[in-house]
C-alpha cells in the first residue's frame, strides 16, 4: 500500500516474519528503522518500528525483557517540542504464556515512565477486547495504572464466522482526547491495520480554557494508603546499594500515586501573562527537559550548563516582564494608580478594607475618630526615636551578652567528636509535623499533604535507606534505567506485513 498521501509519521509493525539481516535491508521512503526485533529459534513473529526522516528518536534497548511468543517488543523514544514520547509495539503469540507477558510489560512501564515522557503502547496481544476476560481485565489494570486506554472498539480480525478485536492501540485518552482512528484494509493479511491520528499534540495554545490536574479527594486517599499498606517493600530491604534501594522506593511510591490520583480535565481561565512569548514558552520546556537531564546523570558539565540557562531564562523572563509594564505606564493617564495596579496583579493581591472602630489607650477604650488619628499620629513621630534608644541599649551590653563576642569565645572551644545516630522511628516523626500541610509540588507531583497522609505506610523503608546513606556515606541520586542507543540505518528493501501507524499532526 502507497505511502505517499499523508504519510504517517510513526510505522509499528508486528509479526514482519523476518530474520534481522534482512530487516536491516528494509528500504521505506522517507522512513528510518528505529527498532526491532527479531526471531531466532522460531519461525514467523517479530515486530519493528519505523520512523519519519523529519521525526528526531532514540532506540529504546528491550531485549533483555523479550522472549519469543512471550513477549515480543521494540520501543523507540521520540523527541518532540512540548513532550518525550515513548512508543512501544508488542507482539504475543496466542499460546505464548501470559503471566511472563504482563509481569515483563509492567518492568518495562515502570523503567520508562517518568513524568515528562507519554508513553503510546500499539501491537497484536491477541486479547480480544470484544469479550471480557480475566486477561483483559489484568491488562486494563496495568494500563489503568500509566493513565493507557484503549482505543479499538472495533472488529480489527475478521475470518470465516468469527471477529475479534486483538490489534489494539492505548494511549492517554484523557490527555490526548482529540484523536481519529480507523482501520485500513491492506489486502496483504488477515488483520486490518489501525491508524490513529493525534492532533494538537507538539504544543497546547495558552488561551484554551481547560488544564489538567490530579483528582485527590477522600476516596483517592484511602486506595493510595491502601495500596501503600499492601507494599512489602521485599525489593529495598533486601539490597545495600543506597542509589538502588533509593530510586526502586521512589518509583514504585511514584507507579502507585499515579495510579490512585490520575490526571482529569478541568476548567481554568485564560491565561494573564501578556509577557510571555512562544519564545520563553519553549525556553520554559527545554529548561524543564534539561533540570531533569542533569538529574538522571552525574555530568557536572550538564548540572553547569542548567545553571546557566536558568540565568539566562530569568534575565529574558525580567525583560519581558519591564517592557511590557513600561508600554501600560506609557499610555495611562494616572500613572500611580496603574502602578498600584500592577504591584497588586503581580502579588496577587486581594483589596482588604478593614475599617478601625475603636482604640485602645492606655487601658481605655475609645469611639472617637480624632483620638484614634492622633493615637496613630503619635505613634508614628516617635517610633525613630524608640529604635535608636534601644539599639544603644544593646550596644552598652557587656562583651558576654555581646552576639559577636558569644560566637567567637564558642569557636576557640574545642569541637565535640561527631557520633552518627541511626534514625528511629521518632525523628522521622518529628520531621513529619515540622513539614507544612501544603498542596504545592515539584516535578514529581508529590505535596507534602501526600507525603504526610502516608508517612505511616513508607517510615520504614525511609528509615532503612537513611541509615544506608548513614553508614555508606553516599548521598542517593535519581538514575535513569532506560538504556538508549544510536538509531538503525535503512536498507533497501521493501516489506509486506500487518502494520499500525501513528500519524502524529502539529
Amino acid at each position: 500500500m502507497s505511502l505517499s498521501v499523508n504519510p504517517p509519521h510513526i510505522i509499528c509493525l508486528t509479526e514482519h516474519h523476518l530474520c534481522s539481516n534482512e530487516i536491516d535491508t528494509i528500504a521505506l521512503t522517507n522512513y528510518s528503522l528505529g527498532a526491532k526485533f527479531c526471531r531466532n529459534t522460531f519461525k514467523n513473529g517479530g515486530v519493528c518500528i519505523f520512523t519519519y526522516e523529519s521525526i528526531q528518536s532514540t532506540y529504546i534497548n528491550l531485549n533483555k525483557f523479550c522472549k519469543e511468543k512471550d513477549s515480543e517488543i521494540c520501543a523507540v523514544k521520540l523527541h518532540l517540542l512540548s513532550c518525550e514520547m515513548c512508543i512501544i509495539t508488542i507482539y504475543r503469540s496466542p499460546y505464548g504464556n501470559f503471566q511472563y507477558f504482563i509481569d515483563n510489560l509492567e518492568k518495562i512501564l515502570s523503567m520508562i515512565y517518568s513524568n515528562n515522557t507519554e508513553i503510546k503502547i500499539c501491537g497484536d496481544i491477541n486479547i480480544n477486547y470484544l469479550i471480557d476476560s480475566t486477561h483483559k481485565q489484568l491488562l486494563d489494570s496495568l494500563f489503568a495504572s500509566y493513565d493507557l486506554r484503549c482505543t479499538v472498539q472495533l472488529p480489527t480480525r475478521i475470518q470465516n464466522n468469527s471477529y475479534s478485536a486483538i490489534d489494539n492501540i492505548f494511549i492517554n485518552t484523557l490527555k490526548f482526547s482529540d484523536f481519529s482512528l480507523f482501520p485500513i484494509i491492506n489486502g496483504l493479511y488477515n488483520h486490518d491495520a489501525q491508524r490513529i491520528i493525534i492532533h494538537n499534540i507538539f504544543e497546547q495554545n495558552c488561551n484554551t480554557y481547560f488544564g489538567f490536574n490530579r483528582r485527590i479527594d477522600k476516596s483517592s486517599i484511602i486506595d493510595f494508603n491502601t495500596k501503600l499498606s499492601y507494599e512489602s517493600w521485599e525489593d529495598i530491604f533486601a539490597e545495600n546499594d543506597v542509589n538502588t534501594i533509593f530510586n526502586t522506593f521512589l518509583n514504585t511510591y511514584l507507579r502507585i500515586f499515579y495510579s490512585s490520583f490520575p490526571l482529569k480535565k478541568v476548567h481554568c481561565k485564560s491565561c494573564n501573562k501578556v509577557w510571555l512569548t512562544p519564545g520563553i514558552k519553549i525556553s520554559c520546556v527545554n529548561k524543564r527537559k534539561l533540570f531533569l537531564s542533569q538529574r538522571n546523570r552525574n555530568n557536572p558539565q550538564l548540572t553547569t550548563h542548567y545553571k546557566r540557562y536558568c540565568k539566562i531564562l530569568t534575565s529574558v523572563i525580567k525583560l519581558a516582564k519591564k517592557r511590557y509594564y513600561n508600554s501600560i505606564l506609557t499610555c495611562s493617564n494616572n500613572k500611580t494608580k496603574t502602578n498600584w495596579n500592577i504591584v497588586k496583579n503581580t502579588l496577587n493581591m486581594k483589596t482588604n478594607t478593614h475599617n478601625i472602630t475603636s482604640i485602645n489607650v492606655n487601658g481605655n477604650v475609645s469611639f472617637y475618630s480624632q483620638t484614634i488619628a492622633e493615637t496613630f499620629n503619635k505613634y508614628f513621630v516617635s517610633v525613630a526615636q524608640n529604635i535608636h534608644v534601644n539599639n544603644h541599649n544593646v550596644n552598652a551590653l557587656s562583651n558576654y551578652e555581646n552576639p559577636i563576642s558569644y560566637l567567637s569565645r564558642a569557636f576557640n572551644q574545642p569541637f565535640p567528636p561527631v557520633n552518627l545516630k541511626c534514625v528511629s522511628s521518632q525523628e522521622i516523626e518529628d520531621i513529619k509535623k515540622s513539614l507544612k500541610t501544603k498542596n504545592s509540588h515539584g516535578y514529581e507531583e508529590i505535596s507534602t499533604k501526600i507525603l504526610k497522609l502516608s508517612i505511616y505506610y513508607i517510615s520504614s523503608p525511609l528509615i532503612y535507606i537513611c541509615n544506608r546513606m548513614l553508614f555508606s556515606g553516599v548521598f542517593p541520586r535519581r538514575l535513569k534505567f532506560a538504556e538508549v542507543k544510536p538509531i538503525y540505518k535503512k536498507g533497501d528493501k521493501n516489506v509486506t506485513s500487518n502494520y499500525r501507524s501513528i500519524s502524529l499532526l502539529p
